[in-house]
C-alpha cells in the first residue's frame, strides 16, 4: 500500500514545517513562503492563506497565549503593552514565530501601499485576526472580536521593530 501524506491544510503547524523541510533549514510552512514570494499584493494570496491558517488544529497565536494577547492589546501605556507584546511574541513556539515573522512582515508591506490597495493595519487587523487567533472557548469567539483584530493591527504597525534582523526569536529588547 502506498503511503499518502496528510493534507497540509488542518496538519499542525510544526509537523507541516518539519514535513515541509526534509532535512533542511526550513522554519516556515513552504505554502505560507510559496504565497507571500509570489505576490505582494493581499487580494490573491488572501484566500489561500486565510484557509491554511483556519484550518491549523491551534492557531498561529496559540491558544497558550490567546487570553495574554487579548489582555495586552487593552493596556493603556503603550511602552508596557510594547514590551509584553514583544515578549508574548519571543513565547511562541519557533514555527509559530517563524510564520508569524514572514507573515507580518508581508502584511506590513501591504500596509505601506494603503493608499493604493485600502488595506490599512486596522483593516488587515480585521481580516487577519480571526484567522490567526481562536479563544480556547469557542464562546468566546464573537466577543473577542475587536481585541484580535487590535492584535493583529499592532504586530502589523510594529512587525519591523519586532523582527529586526538583529534581534532574531527570544529578543529581550524592543528597538524602536
Amino acid at each position: 500500500m502506498d503511503f499518502i501524506a496528510p493534507s497540509m491544510f488542518g496538519r499542525d503547524l510544526v509537523e507541516q514545517v518539519r514535513a515541509d523541510a526534509r532535512g533542511e533549514d526550513l522554519r516556515v510552512p513552504v505554502i505560507v513562503d510559496k504565497c507571500i514570494q509570489a505576490v505582494e499584493t493581499i487580494g490573491i494570496v488572501t484566500s489561500v492563506l486565510k484557509k491554511y491558517f483556519r484550518s491549523l488544529p491551534a492557531p498561529l497565536l496559540t491558544y497558550d497565549l490567546h487570553d495574554e494577547f487579548m489582555a495586552t492589546v487593552q493596556l493603556k501605556g503603550q511602552t508596557s503593552r510594547d514590551a509584553t507584546m514583544l515578549d508574548l511574541v519571543n513565547r511562541l513556539p519557533n514555527e509559530h514565530y517563524y510564520t508569524l515573522r514572514m507573515l507580518m512582515l508581508h502584511l506590513h508591506r501591504i500596509h505601506e501601499l494603503s493608499d493604493i490597495n485600502k488595506m490599512n493595519a486596522r483593516n488587515l487587523g480585521v481580516v487577519f485576526g480571526p484567522t490567526l487567533m481562536r479563544s480556547p472557548d469557542p464562546a468566546q469567539e464573537f466577543n473577542d472580536m475587536a481585541g484580535k483584530a487590535l492584535t493583529i493591527e499592532w504586530l502589523v504597525e510594529n512587525a519591523p521593530r519586532i523582527f529586526n534582523a538583529q534581534g532574531g526569536h527570544g529578543s529581550t529588547s524592543y528597538h524602536q
